[in-house]
């Protein structure tokens, strides 16, 4: 892969993780009026975003990363926890949006965007790190 492929596959990358922000916004927004259908129709497309996004990055940009940069390895692992972490957390939420409790499902989005963040701050660290080696 030339530099500005990945350059423009790192692009992609962070696009996508703005698209996922916007989601998350709906489910918020739907809970803070406490409408419970919009923000369950909210989650399962925050969800099922986030399995296409997941998909990718263990598909595609995971693999690229350890074989252009094996030195990021120990990243692409901690993203990879971070993804069964988010995964779990989605579970909870599901769980907890269904039984209609309103604290409950609130605590449990801040669960998940608490962790989402984090996941969000590392991989922005290491999209810096590879579009620096991308331009050198």
């Amino acid at each position: 892969m030339t530099a500005p492929e990945t350059a423009r596959g790192v692009r992609r990358w962070w696009e996508e993780h703005s698209e996922l922000d916007a989601l998350v916004a709906v489910v918020v927004e739907a809970l803070g009026r406490g409408e419970i259908a919009p923000a369950v129709r909210g989650l399962e497309a925050l969800a099922a975003a986030l399995e296409t996004h997941f998909g990718i990055e263990e598909s595609a940009y995971f693999p690229m990363v350890e074989r252009l940069s094996p030195e990021h390895g120990t990243a692409v692992h901690a993203a990879q926890l971070s993804h069964r972490l988010l995964r779990k957390s989605l579970e909870d939420l599901r769980s907890l949006i269904e039984g209609g409790d309103l604290a409950a499902t609130r605590s449990g989005l801040d669960v998940l965007l608490e962790r989402f963040h984090a996941h969000e701050v590392e991989e922005a660290k290491l999209i810096a790190r590879l579009e620096e080696l991308s331009t050198s």
